[in-house]
C-alpha cells in the first residue's frame, strides 16, 4: 500500500467527488484547497500508523483506491460498499479523536454509533440527524445529502453493513467518499493544529545520533537550573509564531559569553514544544534522542563547525515532519568533488599552531592521536575530497548546494506542517570569519521563523548582519528581581536572604554568568547561602575551575608526572574550536601516554568537574565555556 494512499489518487478523487462538494455552499471553496486536504488525510493516517485503537485505519487504508477503482469500472460493488461503510465509521472516529480528544474520551468503551460521530464532527445539521432513513431526498444540499446516506446504510446497533440494493450501493461510493474527505475539509484548522506534533520519519545514519545525543545532553544541562528570563521567553515566543512566520525570516540574538544565549535557546525549545503526546509511530524514538522535536529543529553551533554535517543533522530533523523524506547523503559519505563540504573554521591542528608551547611539548603524539579519532579522520576526509584545502576547492558552488537543500528541507515542512521553527544557537562557533554559514538561505521559506544566537562583534555577527536580512537583538543581563530565582535563595525569607541576594547583585551587576556560579555554589553547600561564593569577575571563576582539574586517583596523584585531568583539560581545550570528544577517543590518548585507566575511573574523574562540561552524560564531552577554553590554552599550554 501507498503511505500516500490520498494524494496518490488525486485524479480519481478531483475526478469523482470535488464537482459534487462544491456544489454545497459549505464546501464551496473545496477546489482552492484540495490538494491541500488530500495531504492532510495522509497525515492523519500517518497519525493512526501503530495507534493502538486506530491502526484499523492504517491497515484498511487500501479501500480508498479500492473506492476510486470501483467509480470508474461498471459491475457490482458489493464487495467494497461494505468495506468503505466499514472505514467509514473508523475514519470519523479518529478524525474525532485528533480534533476533539475531551470529546472522543467521553466516548472510549461505549462502541458510539457512526450517527453519534456525525454528530459530534457537525457533519449534518440537528433537523437532518432527525429525519427517517426515507426522507434523505428532502435534504436540499447534496453534500449533506450523501453524508446522510453513509449514515443510513450503517445499523446503529449491530454495526454489520444492512443489506443493500444495487442502486443503494452504487450510490454509496460517493457518499462513502464525501463522508471521508468533508471533514477534512471542515476542519481542516484544528486537525493541522492537532498534527503539529506528529512525528512520521525516523532518524536515518548512525552518525547523527553522536550530535543529536551531545545537543540533547547540552540543552538538558541548561534547563535543569534555568529561572528567569520570562520577559525574554514571551517575546521571543511571539516573534517567532507571529509575523516573521507568517514572512518567514531571522532573528539575531547577540549577547557576552556567559549571558545565558544557550539556556534560553533550551527553554525556547522546550515551551515552543507541544504540551501535547506527540504522535506516529516514530515518535517515541524520535523524541528520546531529540526531544525539542517536534516543536523546532534545533542546533548548538557548539557541537559542530561543519556545513555538511549541520545542514545534515538540519535535514534529518525536518524529514521526521515529512510523509517523504528529503533526500541527502550519509554524513560520513564521501561527496564528489562539487559537492564535498567537509570544512573547519578552526581545528585541532590550527588550535596547536596557536598554543606553541603545546605543539613543542608532545605535537606529534597530539597529532597522531588526533588523526586517530573520528574528528581528525572527517577533517582527512575534507582534504582529501576537496583537492587538499579545508575549505574545499569550490566552497562557493558547496554552499549553494547545501542551502538548496536546506531551504527544500524546511519549505516541505511548511507545506505539510504549516510551519516550521528553526533555533541555531552560537553561530560564531560554527564559523568564526563567516563564510562558513553560507548554507543558510538568503531568504526561509514563508512560514518558517530562526532564531539565532551570536557573540556581538564578532566577525561571524557582522557577516551575517551583511549577508542576510535579520532582525537583530540584545540579551540584557539579570535584573534584581531574577536574583532570587536562580540563587534559590528568597528575598522574602529574611533579612540576611535579601542581603545575599543583594551582594550577588552588587558583585554580578546581573551578568548571568556570575549570577550562576554563586547559584551553582549555593547547591553545592545544600543550601547554605552563608558558604556560598560570590564571585565579582571571571578571571576568579576560571582560575577556580582550572584549579579544579586536578585528578586524586592512583593514575594523577600529588606525586605522579601524568595528572590525568591536567591532561584531558589540555585535550578539550585545544578540541574547542572544532568538536566534542569521545571518552574513549580520550581514553586512547592518555593510554597513547603511557598511562592505562579503566572508562569508567576516567569518567569518575571528570564528574568532579561535571558543571564545566557538557556530554559527560552521553561520553561525548566539551568545556561547556569558550572563554574557560580560551583562557586554558593561554595560559595554561
Amino acid at each position: 500500500m501507498s503511505n500516500q494512499p490520498f494524494q496518490a489518487n488525486v485524479e480519481g478523487f478531483r475526478k469523482h467527488l470535488l464537482g459534487v462538494m462544491i456544489t454545497s455552499p459549505e464546501y464551496a471553496t473545496l477546489s482552492n484547497h484540495f490538494d491541500a486536504t488530500l495531504l492532510l488525510g495522509d497525515r492523519v493516517l500517518a497519525a493512526c500508523k501503530e495507534h493502538p485503537e486506530f491502526n484499523r485505519v492504517w491497515d484498511k487504508a487500501n479501500c480508498l483506491i479500492e473506492v476510486v477503482h470501483a467509480l470508474d469500472q461498471p459491475g457490482d460493488p458489493s464487495g467494497i460498499a461494505e468495506n468503505i461503510l466499514t472505514y467509514v465509521e473508523i475514519w470519523l472516529k479518529a478524525l474525532l479523536w485528533l480534533v476533539a480528544p475531551s470529546r472522543w474520551e467521553l466516548h472510549v468503551g461505549h462502541n458510539p454509533t457512526l450517527a453519534t460521530i456525525i454528530q459530534e464532527l457537525s457533519l449534518l445539521t440537528p433537523n437532518e440527524l432527525g429525519l427517517a432513513d426515507d426522507m434523505w431526498s428532502t435534504i436540499s444540499d447534496e453534500v449533506h445529502q450523501l453524508i446522510f446516506l453513509a449514515k443510513r446504510y450503517r445499523n446503529a446497533v449491530t454495526h454489520e453493513p444492512q443489506s443493500l440494493q444495487y442502486i443503494d450501493k452504487v450510490r454509496f461510493l460517493p457518499a462513502a467518499l464525501v463522508a471521508i474527505i468533508a471533514p477534512l475539509y471542515k476542519h481542516h484548522a484544528l486537525l493541522t493544529h492537532r498534527l503539529e506534533s506528529l512525528i512520521t520519519y525516523p532518524f536515518v545514519g548512525q552518525d547523527l545520533y553522536g550530535m543529536l545525543r551531545t545537543m540533547a545532553s547540552e540543552r538538558r544541562a541548561h534547563l535543569q537550573y534555568f529561572a528567569g528570563r520570562e520577559d525574554w521567553v514571551v517575546a521571543l515566543q511571539q516573534k517567532l509564531n507571529g509575523s516573521l512566520k507568517a514572512t518567514g525570516g531571522y532573528v539575531l540574538l547577540s549577547g557576552a559569553e556567559g549571558s545565558g544565549k544557550s539556556a534560553l535557546c533550551a527553554k525556547l525549545s522546550e515551551e515552543l514544544t507541544s504540551a501535547s503526546d506527540s504522535l506516529g509511530a516514530h515518535s517515541a524514538v524520535v523524541r528520546r534522542s531529540a526531544p525539542w522535536l517536534p516543536g523546532v529543529l534545533f542546533l548548538s553551533g557548539k557541537q559542530s563547525n561543519q556545513p555538511r554535517e549541520i545542514v545534515a543533522l538540519l535535514v534529518a530533523q525536518a524529514n521526521t515532519h515529512l510523509l517523504s523524506p528529503v533526500a541527502f547523503i550519509e554524513v560520513d559519505a564521501p561527496f564528489d568533488s562539487d559537492v564535498s563540504v567537509l570544512a573547519y573554521s578552526a581545528s585541532f591542528e590550527d588550535a596547536l599552531l596557536v598554543n606553541q608551547g603545546f605543539e613543542e611539548r608532545d605535537s606529534l603524539r597530539s597529532r597522531d592521536f588526533y588523526n586517530s579519532t573520528r574528528a581528525g579522520r572527517a577533517r582527512t576526509q575534507a582534504r582529501t575530497h576537496s583537492g587538499g584545502s579545508p575549505h574545499g576547492k569550490d566552497s562557493t558552488s558547496n554552499m549553494v548546494i547545501l542551502k538548496r537543500k536546506l531551504y527544500e528541507a524546511l519549505d516541505q515542512v511548511v507545506l505539510q506542517r504549516g510551519h516550521v521553527i528553526l533555533i541555531i544557537d552560537a553561530l560564531d562557533e560554527i564559523s568564526a570569519e563567516g563564510t562558513q554559514l553560507g548554507f543558510l538561505p538568503e531568504q526561509l521559506p514563508s512560514g518558517c521563523s530562526a532564531l539565532l544566537t551570536t557573540r556581538p562583534g564578532t566577525i561571524a555577527d557582522t557577516w551575517f548582519q551583511n549577508h542576510r536580512v535579520v532582525e537583530r537583538l540584545t540579551l540584557t543581563d539579570l535584573l534584581r528581581t531574577e536574583i532570587p530565582l536562580l540563587t534559590k535563595v528568597s528575598d522574602s525569607a529574611g533579612t540576611a536572604e535579601r542581603d545575599f541576594n543583594d551582594q550577588v547583585w552588587q558583585a554580578s551587576l546581573g551578568w548571568p554568568l556570575l549570577v550562576a556560579s554563586a547559584a551553582r555554589s549555593v547547591r553545592e553547600h545544600g543550601g547554605d547561602f552563608t558558604q556560598a561564593t560570590v564571585d565579582r569577575s571571571v578571571d576568579t571563576i576560571l582560575q577556580r575551575q582550572a584549579r579544579e582539574w586536578r585528578s586524586t586517583s592512583e593514575q594523577g596523584d600529588a606525586n605522579s608526572s601524568f595528572d590525568v585531568l591536567k591532561e584531558v583539560l589540555a585535550l578539550l581545550a585545544v578540541f574547542e574550536p572544532a568538536t566534542p570528544i569521545d571518552l574513549d577517543d580520550i581514553q586512547g590518548f592518555i593510554e597513547y601516554q603511557g598511562t592505562v585507566i579503566a572508562l569508567d575511573d576516567l569518567r569518575h574523574q571528570l564528574q568532579s568537574v561535571g558543571p564545566q562540561v557538557e556530554g559527560l552524560d552521553v561520553s561525548r564531552i566539551k568545556l561547556r565555556l569558550k572563554t574557560f577554553a580560551d583562557y586554558v590554552r593561554t595560559t595554561h599550554l
